[in-house]
């Protein structure tokens, strides 16, 4: 059976970060958003690794650490700067892909095997498609793109903050995941030509 590695974290961008990260070392990764979730899960299927990133105020994810390694003993990731006092291992908010592989390969040898065993050998690195030809300005594409977590507005925000807001949005993706907005922006290109 592969093993598989929990995921407790809200932000659908740290998610996507995260499926990218591990999709070519084929491991299972299971996503929630809530302690409770985040618990049963660990409890019924016994997850390698908990990687524990941010969740609502309302969820105690330093009590759900403490759980998991004590009663499951589950090792835990932090994705972020962990709580004060917490020794175990983290990856600062953005991360590299290959910190978060050779974080994850540091407390779990077996996974290191277990991914080297469930992909061929392929290089280290993926192959990137050359980049498109430039677009002429009059050829421009308006991409909407939903980024899920974009604030609600508020009868306060004047357009100009929702606009600003929705720029720092965007500049997070394209920092923090780029080959994910890439492949945003080229799957709204596809539609666009497709329709």
């Amino acid at each position: 059976m592969m093993p598989s590695i929990l995921l407790a974290e809200t932000s659908t961008v740290m998610r996507r970060a995260v499926e990218i990260a591990l999709a070519p070392l084929g491991i299972d990764l299971h996503v929630v958003t809530d302690t409770a979730t985040a618990y049963q899960h660990a409890r019924a299927e016994l997850p390698i690794v908990a990687l524990l990133g941010k969740l609502s105020p309302q969820d105690d994810i330093t009590f759900l650490a403490k759980r998991l390694r004590g009663e499951v003993h589950i090792p835990v990731v932090w994705i972020g700067v962990p709580p004060k006092g917490d020794t175990s291992p983290h990856v600062e908010r953005p991360f590299r892909c290959e910190h978060l592989q050779e974080t994850l390969f540091r407390i779990s040898p077996a996974l290191r095997r277990a991914a080297n065993e469930s992909r061929p050998m392929q290089p280290r690195l993926p192959v990137m498609e050359p980049p498109p030809p430039p677009i002429e300005a009059h050829e421009a594409v308006v991409i909407d793109v939903d980024f899920g977590d974009t604030p609600k507005p508020t009868p306060e925000m004047t357009p100009e903050m929702l606009t600003m807001m929705r720029e720092i949005i965007e500049r997070v993706v394209w920092e923090v995941v780029p080959a994910l907005a890439e492949a945003l922006i080229k799957e709204e290109m596809h539609k666009k030509k497709a329709g």
